[in-house]
């Protein structure tokens, strides 16, 4: 894998997938961040397994490929690298080469065949919500939210959209919250606005 991008968008990306990754796992490739080249664009993925982060940018790629590196030591390097072109190498034993300016360093990196696969994301429908609704929405259910792991279905909150009603329930075996709202359809039958 090769390309070359500016600081910024590199460093922007790993800003926000950073947050993707957990420090508590027994998948020690988890605590990595998935670059993928495609096109003109970067992927970085992170993911906990239950939830992911992608985030993409534009670069000129010279080689085509993928390698996870770490979370903790890219992002430190990407903060101290000096605003200027930023030529990114990995070769066929996962070591990762990184010149920017003056400074040059290599890290070792993992094989992507090891990290979960990036799931598709359906875009077919679109729904827009107020961020103040969205949190309130939140706030009403939580607290029903099951603590035991023993019953994993109970400890998420199911979000449901039909015709022009959104339902939020949560539950744990003793107690249930529900909170409804209700919206007006757009014109745009791929998005629909709150």
């Amino acid at each position: 894998m090769k390309f070359s991008c500016d600081k910024i968008s590199l460093s922007n990306a790993v800003n926000k997938v950073i947050k993707g990754v957990t420090t508590r796992t027994t998948l020690p490739i988890l605590q990595g961040i998935l670059l993928k080249s495609e096109d003109d664009k970067i992927i970085m993925y992170t993911t906990d397994m239950e939830i992911g982060i992608q985030c993409s940018f534009d670069a000129f790629i010279i080689e085509r490929g993928s390698i996870v590196v770490s979370s903790k030591v890219f992002s430190d390097l990407v903060r101290k690298l000096p605003d200027d072109t930023v030529f990114f190498e990995s070769d066929e034993n996962n070591t990762v080469n990184i010149r920017c300016g003056l400074s040059e360093f290599s890290i070792s990196g993992n094989s992507s065949e090891e990290f979960p696969d990036i799931p598709d994301v359906i875009k077919d429908v679109t729904l827009t919500l107020k961020q103040k609704i969205l949190k309130e929405m939140i706030k009403m259910t939580s607290f029903s939210v099951a603590q035991d792991m023993t019953r994993p279905i109970l400890t998420g909150i199911l979000m449901e959209v039909s015709k022009n009603i959104i339902n939020m329930v949560a539950l744990d075996g003793y107690r249930m919250a529900i909170k409804k709202i209700r919206f007006r359809r757009t014109f745009n039958k791929k998005f629909r606005r709150f």
